[in-house]
């Protein structure tokens, strides 16, 4: 029963980098109803180099959000 619990929390989005204005990065995420979501974050949480078209990926598990590149 746990397993499937967790299972349902568990969550990935694909994003991909519109923008980059000094530090911060304008991102379009596609979530898992196939809606588009618009967001901005921090340019230093991107583990590489971030431009226009950068592909990513954001990984919710419990209560670990990973950030992962293409």
């Amino acid at each position: 029963m746990n397993n499937i619990l967790i299972a349902i929390f568990a969550v990935t989005m694909k994003g991909t980098v519109d923008r980059v204005n000094n530090n911060q990065v304008v991102v379009e995420m596609v979530a898992k109803d196939g809606h588009t979501h618009e967001a901005e974050f921090p340019r230093w949480i991107f583990p590489c180099t971030v431009e226009e078209g950068t592909v990513f990926w954001i990984d919710i598990f419990k209560k670990n959000v990973t950030i992962r590149c293409d």
